[in-house]
């Protein structure tokens, strides 16, 4: 599990909303961010793999793709 699912998981509701205006504040540039807090399911007992977070972000690509497992992990 990712350090940031773990945190998305277990913010309650107000503060998951200001870290998330917080995170489309910041990331003008670049809407991945903001698309991985809203792809990740904030309820505990939901496990969800890395490959499919990579898939639900990177819809077009190719998740086993190296290219795209480096932006996903960086």
């Amino acid at each position: 599990m990712l350090q940031i699912e773990k945190v998305i998981k277990l913010l309650d509701d107000y503060h998951f909303q200001v870290f998330r205006e917080y995170v489309k504040n910041i990331s003008i540039h670049s809407y991945y961010p903001l698309v991985l807090i809203d792809c990740i399911n904030r309820s505990i007992e939901v496990k969800q793999s890395t490959e499919d977070l990579c898939k639900m972000i990177y819809a077009d690509d190719n998740p086993n793709n190296e290219k795209t497992k480096k932006n996903y992990f960086n």
